[in-house]
This record gives structure tokens, sequence and C-alpha cells, in this order.
């Protein structure tokens, strides 16, 4: 359609720069995402073979729900929410970098150091995760009120069902613990910053004998803070089944958070969203990351259980009282298929 200003397609001005610019941002950012759905939509169509359903755990269960209009829509979104996630990464470690300086890597940081690192970490992680889509954080708190402190019950250790990656920066928002996690993270370019001004435990896991070296640094950093009662470490946060499922289902939970005497407090993660689950199963990184870019948002309700006591019957029936509640309040069920037996 021709006009005396111009050329324009109905309401669109085709000689304004502007306008060229926006159809060609669409367009690319619809390729993009065509590109890794590609790679991602045999998971919609596939069907499990004779056997595999014991690994029901481990399934996108929310393929179904995917399309290909649906992604385009939102994929005008996936650039700027990139740019600000990685904008704001940078500015949280500089932040911390700058709060880190002169602290030990082996003592707890001072009352004032701590507040000023927490507060930095969870500022910079809660601007992420909005820019994520995340912009309703729901937390339901279940904990006593101590009759002498007046505060929630104190739990040196605390557990989480782990279904994504993002569960990391929920935690850095709220209650800033430390984590268990695996050597090779602490040097991480600037996740590694954090995990250690968090005071993260890095451990081995690549055989028997690094195992229980790890069993037996996560006991003794357990011990500490039950000593200090959190004014030296931070709680230390284990996802007791050591690996991600898809949110369905809490696999077995290991031993490492229940070795000890002292209460242990579950909390449960639980996403709401249109048709892309956070669930981190079953798919590389990059496609993961992006494809839940195109969503408009994503919902999130975090739950203090109440603490747990430890039971004299070992770590065994502690777990399985922890899991059974745990999986109750999320509405779940429980699979005994690990992910060794899975691979």
């Amino acid at each position: 359609m021709v006009s005396q200003s111009g050329f324009k397609f109905w309401w669109l001005d085709l000689e304004d720069p502007r306008v060229c610019y926006a159809i060609v941002y669409v367009i690319t950012s619809i390729l993009f995402v065509e590109v890794l759905y590609r790679k991602v939509n045999f998971l919609k169509t596939r069907k499990a073979e004779k056997g595999e359903e014991i690994y029901v755990a481990y399934e996108r269960w929310d393929a179904k729900d995917w399309s290909r209009w649906k992604f385009y829509l939102g994929s005008v979104l996936i650039l700027p929410r990139t740019l600000w996630i990685l904008v704001l990464i940078f500015l949280g470690w500089l932040a911390v970098r700058i709060t880190s300086l002169g602290a030990s890597q082996t003592e707890p940081h001072s009352p004032c150091r701590r507040r000023i690192v927490k507060s930095c970490i969870s500022f910079f992680s809660r601007l992420i995760l909005f820019g994520a889509g995340f912009f309703w954080i729901k937390r339901v708190d279940q904990r006593m009120i101590d009759a002498h402190t007046k505060r929630r019950e104190f739990s040196p250790v605390w557990i989480c069902n782990h279904t994504s990656w993002v569960d990391i920066f929920v935690f850095l928002i709220y209650g800033t613990p430390s984590f268990v996690s695996k050597g090779g993270v602490a040097n991480f370019p600037f996740i590694g910053v954090i995990a250690k001004a968090i005071h993260s435990l890095f451990v081995k896991r690549t055989d028997t004998e690094d195992r229980e070296g790890a069993v037996g640094m996560i006991e003794t950093r357990i011990q500490d803070i039950a000593r200090q009662e959190g004014r030296g470490y931070p709680p230390l946060l284990v996802f007791p089944e050591g690996t991600i499922a898809n949110g369905k289902y809490l696999l077995p939970y290991k031993k490492a958070a229940f070795l000890t005497n002292h209460p242990i407090q579950p909390i449960t993660l639980d996403y709401s969203f249109p048709f892309f689950s956070p669930d981190f199963t079953v798919m590389p990184m990059i496609h993961h990351f992006f494809l839940m870019l195109a969503q408009p948002y994503i919902c999130l309700k975090m739950t203090y259980l109440p603490r747990h006591e430890n039971l004299a019957g070992g770590w065994e029936l502690n777990a399985q009282v922890c899991r059974a509640a745990m999986a109750a309040a999320l509405n779940v069920g429980t699979s005994d298929v690990r992910y060794r037996d899975k691979l």
C-alpha cells in the first residue's frame, strides 16, 4: 500500500528504519527459537520404550503443552532478558568481589561483612530472576517460633527438592545458605567467587574414597554451624536426591544430610508456568535456558515445612520421613530409580 508519506504495509511504514529493525529482530528471534525447538521437539512425540516406564522421574512431562506458536510469540523476550541477566551477573559478581576483599576463605565472615555480602547476593539474584520472568515468588513458613528467642526455629542443615538450576538463585535470595558443590565449581568464572563468598563446601565425588571424604566434610560443617547457631557459617543446603528430577517425583535421599543428630529444615520449591517447565531434565542447558526465557512468566511457591527432629532409627528412617513429608507437601510421587540406574 503506497501513500503520500511513503511505502506502507497496512499500518507499518517500511521506510522508517526503526520499523525495519523491529521486523528483522522479530524474524531473527523466531528463527532462533525454531532452531532450538527442532532440537528438542522429539521429546514431544517420543514414546517410552518397553522397560523405560520406570524412568518417569526423568521425563519432560510438560512436552505435551509445547507449541511452536507459543515459543514464537515469546521469542522477542529472549534477547532483552538474556542481556539483563548477563549484566546483572557481572554487577553481582563485581559487588561480591569487592565486599569479599580481604576475607578469609577458611573462616566465617564477621557479622558485618556477612550482612553486606548476603545483601548484595540477595539483591542481584532477585533482579536476575525477575528478568527471567519470575515476577511472583510466594513464601510459606510453617516453622515454629522459639519461645525464648522469639525467632523461627534454627536448623543447621536445610534440605530441598532439586529440579532446576533456578533453585540455586532462589536460595541466594532467601537465606543465602552454603551449598555442597562439585570441586570444579570453585574455579568457574563468576560463579566460583559467589560460591566461595557464601562458604560453600567443594567436594570430589569421583570414587568411593572421595565420597566418604565429602561426607566427613559435610558432617563437620553441620557440627560447626550447630555449635555457633548460625552466627558463624550460614546453614548448609543439601539437595538430598543428589541429582535433578522432573518435579513430579522425589528420588531416593542420600545420607549426607542425615548423619548428625541435629534438626533438619525441609524446604520445597513448587514451580508453575504457562507451558515450559523450569525443571532441568533431558535437555541441553543452552536450549533449556533460552526456551524458558520465551515464556511470559513463571511462578514459584517456596515452603518451609516444620522442622524435622532426628529419630533414633538411623539416617535411612529420617530420610524416609523427610521425603514423605516433602512429597505430601508438593503433592508428587516418589521414585526409587536412581540416576546411575538410568545410565
